[in-house]
Formats: C-alpha cells, sequence, structure tokens
C-alpha cells in the first residue's frame, strides 16, 4: 500500500466502522449523531486529499520510468476505490439503520424527509468516483485510472463536497427532533442459558408484548428442540434481537457470524416454527458432517419428479371421473380431503403419489380440471416426498424445512425416507462410524444403506 494512503488510512476515524455491533453504535441520542457528523467530516477531508492524489501520466511513450511511476498510481487508485467503498457503506449503514428511524413516508416530518433525501442523494455521489473500461480481451470492465483528469477529479469532489455538505446540515437540522432514549442502548439476557443481545434503537411501549412473546415462544421452541434430541445445535448459540424492520424475515439465521438474528417489530403471531426452521440452517452447517450434508443435498437433488400431461390425465381418469357424482356433493376443502385418503391408500408408486397429492394441492375451484391443472402444475417439478412447498427452494431449505417439521410437528410429518434420515443420520450426529452404520444396516431401507457408509 502506498505510504502516504496508509498514513490517511491509520486517521480514518470512522471509515472501517462498518459493523451493527460495534461499542459506539448510536443510540439516537444528538451528541451522539452530533458527533458522528463530525467524524464522517474529517474523514471526507482526508479520503479528499487520497483522491486528488492520484496522477495517472497521460503518456503513452515506452518510457520505463512512466510505467512504473503509474503502476503505482494504479495501485493507489483502487487502494482509494476500497476505501471510499467502505466508507459509503458506513454512512448509508448509520443513516438509514440507526440515525433515521424507519417510518411511512406519510408518517415523516419534514425535516426527516429532507434528510432521507439528502442522505441519498450524497451517498450515490461517491458512485461514479473511479471510472472503468470495457476489455475486449478479459471481456471485462476493468480499472481505468487514466480517466481522471484533474478536471474531472475536482469536478468530483466539488459533487459529493456539495452533496454531502447538504445532507450534514439536514441531519444536524433532524437532531433537534430526536428525543433522549428510554431505553439502554443494548440488553443482555439470557433464555435456557442462550445469550440474548437487545438492540433497543426503534424500541417503543408497543413492542413490549413483542418481547414478551419471543421469550415465551423462545422457551418452548428450546423445550421442543431438546425433548427431539437435537439439544446439540443450541451449545455455541447467540441470539441478537432488535426491533428493525423492513422485507427480511422475521428470523434469520447467519452463518458466518454463527448467530440468530429476530426482528421483535416484526413477530406478529410468532410461532416457535420458524426459531426451529432457523436453527435447522445452523444445525445443516455447524453439525451435520460434510459427507452427510453432500448426501442429503444429492438425494434432495435426485429425489424429483416433472408433473407430465400424461400424468394430469392419469388423475383425473383414475381418480376424478369415477369419483365425479361423489366429490360434486362436497365442499371444496372435503373435496381434497377425500381425494389425498384415495390416493394415499392407491396402490401406486412413491413418484406418482407425489404428483397426485401435488396435483389435489393445486386443484382449480372452479372451470376445467384438465386445463386448470395443466396451467398449473404441468411441467413442474417437484420431490418424490413432500416437506413443504418452500422445502423446494434448494437443499438446505428442505433440511431446515425438515428439521422444523421433525421437532415442531412430529416425525409423522416426514416422508419415509426423510424421516428415517433425521432419525438415523442427524439425531446421531457425529457418532461412531461403526454405530451409524449398524442402525443404517438395520434399517428397512438397507438398499439405501450402502450409501450412508463413510459419512462422518
Amino acid at each position: 500500500m502506498n505510504k502516504s494512503i496508509k498514513q490517511i488510512k491509520n486517521k480514518l476515524s470512522n471509515a472501517f466502522i462498518i459493523s451493527d455491533t460495534v461499542v459506539q453504535a448510536l443510540t439516537g441520542k444528538k451528541e451522539r449523531v452530533l458527533k458522528e457528523i463530525e467524524r464522517w467530516k474529517k474523514d471526507l477531508k482526508r479520503m479528499s486529499k487520497i483522491y486528488r492524489g492520484i496522477n495517472w501520466q497521460q503518456d503513452y511513450t515506452e518510457d520505463p520510468d512512466i510505467a512504473k511511476a503509474n503502476k503505482k498510481e494504479y495501485a493507489k487508485f483502487i487502494e482509494a476505490k476500497k476505501l471510499f467503498n467502505v466508507f459509503s457503506k458506513s454512512f448509508n449503514n448509520r443513516v438509514y439503520k440507526h440515525i433515521l428511524p424507519k417510518k411511512d413516508t406519510e408518517d415523516e416530518s419534514l425535516s426527516h424527509t429532507k434528510a432521507r433525501k439528502d442522505a441519498w442523494t450524497a451517498y450515490i455521489s461517491l458512485v461514479d468516483l473511479f471510472p472503468d473500461e470495457y476489455s475486449r480481451k478479459s471481456d471485462k470492465h476493468l480499472p481505468a485510472p487514466w480517466q481522471l483528469t484533474k478536471k474531472e477529479k475536482d469536478r468530483k469532489i466539488n459533487k459529493y463536497n456539495k452533496a454531502f455538505k447538504k445532507a450534514f446540515d439536514s441531519l444536524i437540522e433532524f437532531t433537534e427532533e430526536i428525543t433522549e432514549d428510554k431505553y439502554p442502548q443494548t440488553e443482555q439476557f439470557q433464555i435456557s442459558n442462550i445469550p440474548i443481545i437487545l438492540h433497543n434503537w426503534g424500541r417503543d411501549k408497543d413492542h413490549e408484548e413483542s418481547i414478551e412473546i419471543f421469550i415465551n415462544r423462545m422457551k418452548v421452541a428450546i423445550n421442543k428442540i431438546k425433548k427431539a434430541g437435537f439439544g446439540k445445535v443450541l451449545k455455541g448459540l447467540s441470539v441478537i434481537a432488535d426491533f428493525e424492520t423492513g422485507r427480511d424475515a422475521s428470523g434469520t439465521y447467519d452463518n458466518a457470524d454463527d448467530t440468530l438474528k429476530i426482528k421483535l417489530a416484526m413477530l406478529g403471531g410468532y410461532e416457535p416454527y420458524t426459531l426451529i426452521h432457523e436453527l435447522g440452517h445452523r444445525f445443516y452447517y455447524r453439525i451435520l458432517s460434510k459427507k452427510a450434508r453432500e448426501y442429503w443435498d444429492k438425494i434432495i437433488q435426485g429425489k424429483r419428479t416433472t408433473i407430465e400431461d400424461e400424468d394430469i390425465l392419469d388423475f383425473i381418469n383414475t381418480f376424478i371421473k369415477p369419483e365425479f357424482d361423489k366429490l360434486k356433493e362436497f365442499k371444496f376443502s372435503k373435496r381434497k380431503k377425500y381425494l389425498k385418503k384415495k390416493v394415499k391408500k392407491a396402490d401406486i408408486t412413491k413418484e406418482k403419489e407425489a404428483k397426485y397429492l401435488e396435483m389435489i394441492a393445486r386443484l382449480p375451484i372452479r372451470g376445467k380440471i384438465l386445463e386448470g391443472l395443466k396451467s398449473r402444475v404441468g411441467g413442474e417439478i417437484i420431490h418424490f416426498e413432500f416437506i413443504t412447498d418452500y422445502a423446494r427452494k434448494n437443499p438446505e431449505e428442505a433440511f431446515a424445512e425438515a428439521f422444523a417439521e421433525y421437532i415442531d410437528e412430529g416425525p409423522g410429518k416426514l416422508g419415509e425416507w426423510t424421516r428415517d434420515f433425521f432419525k438415523r443420520i442427524v439425531r446421531h450426529g457425529n457418532v461412531d462410524i461403526r454405530s451409524s452404520q449398524q442402525l443404517l444396516f438395520n434399517s428397512k431401507f438397507k438398499k439405501d444403506s450402502k450409501n450412508f457408509k463413510n459419512l462422518y
């Protein structure tokens, strides 16, 4: 790294603090917001010095000295780009996650709306600082520092300085609306010996019920997990809860941080299933062995079939037409239940059963059944053993859904192969290879047992 860049980088106070869990995360207090803005101003000034210092020599001769100098400038260009990228992410994260509370636009004050818009203008003013150029040789867009003339650099610096000055003024104006926090920045407590970190930004009295629901449901989920024999998934678990809203799910497991994240403001009628599902992801990555995981992925991908038009015709001729008069007497929901029972009792292959059950689930309420099923399920790929609709997304989600179904609803909710996999592989985890193999050879699925060898 260029020495001058390294010196300036070491002085940057805020550009490299992008984690939500930093010690001095904003809490909404005026003095902290103002202090944060002052840090941004200083960082931006220092980074502008780096940007202005990129001096590509516009000389296309074969002069080795110029080539050597430009090589250094290229490295400076790349390093400066990284600095600005991290700064912009930090700015965006702090403003929209910590300083400006999330509200519907119609509920915002004028200063709130102005601050939000001006901050976004400032953020995007940093987007085009570092030009690139298409390379036919590599078929990629590559950095093009030679396009940064002194005039171009000055123009861009003036542009983002004006944008950030306006954003800073708007944010300072908005701080006049900020009231002192009613709650501490963070709280820490335990639920059944599992540490919980609660971030209180955005919390108000209406959220007290969400906290109570979360605690109670978590206790239920933990008890169910332990009772089902999967208690090892709870060891070393960290949980972070906050009151943010957005498009994300109410619960997510972050494998990189090994953390379960819960959005309390989005819980609603929260059930333990969500928590158990997300911990299924943790089991998949942290406890299930690599070979067992690969085997699961392979089988789930392989145990799929496509619904063809001839399958739809077979279903109608076998189950709809013979029972047509009787089906007309039932309400739609009862009609589907009746057909499910008939299909499950029928002497057909697992593949056909899966196809027919899918057709029943997607049966049109009105109109011609043949055309309705063709448009709804024709050509659709499904699993032989149904887990849930969401499980079709990918093998990982299939595992998390099966994990939740096994624990929350009971093993009987799963198909035979899936249930056997969970009983003999997942529950026993990293047990001794010989005992695992013995369990598998005792299974009625002996023909599949060879595939389970060497899973651990």
